[in-house]
């Protein structure tokens, strides 16, 4: 298995075990206090790894283009936590659906960029398991 693909597999992993603990504390504190700390939480983790790459010799490119581009992606992160947390905090949300539907949600706006902006292409059997997909999600929230 190539490399890229375990760290695929790990980070789903780790963003799995992200839903169940937000879901465990999203009712029993306010969205804007967890969020806060999740953001800290994740700057200290990337100020240590950060500095980890600089010890290793990595060259840290933080050019205007680049640097536009974390920031929005920080944004966006930003926006999607709030309303996971939300969403979470919600005594009739379910985790096991709640979390079909967001990674279904990941997966489209994911292809779409790939074919639209970075012009990549799909077997049919890659659109088929993207179809079946949306169907299982379509089918776990009825």
């Amino acid at each position: 298995m190539e490399s890229w693909l375990l760290f695929a597999f790990g980070s789903g992993i780790m963003f799995g075990l992200y839903n169940i603990f937000v879901k465990m504390y999203s009712a029993k504190t306010p969205s804007n206090v967890s969020v806060m700390i999740i953001g800290l939480g994740v700057f200290l983790c990337g100020l240590v790894y950060l500095l980890f790459q600089k010890d290793a010799g990595a060259q840290v490119n933080l050019a205007m283009p680049v640097l536009g581009l974390i920031l929005l992606s920080a944004v966006i992160w930003f926006v999607g936590t709030v309303m996971q947390v939300i969403s979470w905090a919600d005594a009739k949300s379910s985790l096991a659906i709640g979390a079909v539907i967001l990674t279904v949600g990941l997966c489209l706006t994911t292809t779409i960029a790939g074919v639209l902006i970075f012009g990549e292409t799909f077997t049919n059997t890659q659109l088929a398991g993207m179809a079946l997909a949306i169907a299982g999600t379509v089918l776990l929230s009825l």
